[in-house]
This record gives structure tokens, C-alpha cells and sequence, in this order.
């Protein structure tokens, strides 16, 4: 099997309208946000096939959650979807992109 991995190191700013309902605190997120390529593995040889994917990518996050409030717990549940701007690589034949829940 091949298994290749680029790593990103994510920066968002995210606005979060939250409603206080006393357990329960549901909120919305959305934003922009950009990556940076921290690293890549592989492990099936060279690399330097990839080096014409971009480096940085930029996107939007949007989703949305709640914080419940149990005993002396807050807990968390969220959902967050990743919508890239721009593609990983592009040329005449092949358009790779990446999006993420």
C-alpha cells in the first residue's frame, strides 16, 4: 500500500456566535484560515515529485456545536467542515484538492 502524508501547521480566526441556554450553549463557527506545510513522509522513495504542491493552502472553516455544562464539567461537541480556496495541484490533466469534516 502506498501511504504518502503532508503535514500542516493550521491557522484559523474564527467568529463564534454562542446562544446561552444554561446546560446547553450552542454556537456557529466561521472564518478564514490558512496552512503551512510543516512536512512530508512517504513510503514508496523520492519526494521531489511533490514538490510542486503548494505550500501553503487557504480556506474557510465553518461548522457548528455546543458546549454542555455537567457538574463541574463543560464538555464540547463539535462539527467542523474544511472548504479549501485553492488546490493542492493543478496542471492540464490532474486537479488535486482536499477538504475535511
Amino acid at each position: 500500500m502506498w501511504k504518502l502524508g503532508i503535514n500542516y501547521l493550521n491557522f484559523s480566526i474564527l467568529a463564534k456566535p454562542k446562544v446561552d441556554l444554561g446546560v446547553f450553549s450552542p454556537y456557529l463557527l466561521l472564518g478564514p484560515r490558512i496552512d503551512f506545510e510543516v512536512g512530508k513522509t512517504t513510503n514508496f522513495g523520492d519526494l521531489s515529485s511533490y514538490d510542486n504542491f503548494n505550500k501553503n493552502k487557504f480556506g474557510v472553516k465553518f461548522g457548528l456545536g455546543t458546549d454542555v455544562k455537567f457538574a463541574n464539567l463543560k464538555l464540547l461537541a463539535e462539527f467542523v467542515y474544511d472548504l479549501d480556496i485553492t488546490n493542492l495541484y493543478k496542471n492540464e490533466n490532474v486537479e488535486i484538492t482536499s477538504n475535511s469534516f
